[in-house]
């Protein structure tokens, strides 16, 4: 039987293919206030991405009105059998909407949007699996996609696309 969905709380949710939830991983309890009213909305998260039994996903916490700014994000890492947290990395000043991350070549790579600006700029991170952090460029807008394909990183911005690869 499927079990009721109403005390669900921000984060993402394993379900079985019989209706069944086993796991939830929530969005970090620190940003959790006692107004359950307006919790689902003032989160995104991202579709996970998942590579050799460890998901990845974006979440972001925008502001409590409508200009979604002011958030934070961040980056965590989970076992997808059990919906233990991994690790988790911060973005103070990121939120909004959060794409899925990507996983290639043993690095996790995330677009963030930078909601402390009237102009909403974009941010390119890359971690290693293990949380480690390797690199962090500014983009020019908001990331709407991201995509690797070969060695090249390819990121949809609303006035077209940026790829990055190696120097």
């Amino acid at each position: 039987p499927r079990q009721d969905d109403t005390d669900l709380r921000p984060g993402l949710y394993a379900y079985g293919r019989d209706g069944t939830r086993p796991w939830p991983l929530p969005a970090p309890t620190e940003w959790m206030d006692d107004d359950a009213s307006r919790l689902v909305s003032d989160y995104d998260v991202s579709t996970p991405a998942v590579a050799d039994g460890v998901g990845y996903v974006v979440t972001s916490r925008t502001h409590d009105d409508d200009t979604h700014s002011g958030g934070n994000a961040t980056l965590q890492a989970f076992d997808t059998a059990t919906g233990t947290e991994r690790w988790r990395v911060t973005f103070p000043g990121y939120g909004g909407f959060a794409p899925p991350p990507v996983v290639a070549d043993g690095c996790v790579y995330a677009v963030l949007t930078d909601t402390r600006s009237d102009r909403r700029r974009g941010r390119l991170v890359a971690h290693e699996v293990t949380g480690d952090r390797l690199w962090s460029v500014p983009l020019s807008g908001p990331g709407y996609h991201l995509a690797a394909v070969g060695e090249l990183l390819y990121v949809t911005l609303r006035d077209g696309v940026v790829a990055y690869g190696p120097a």
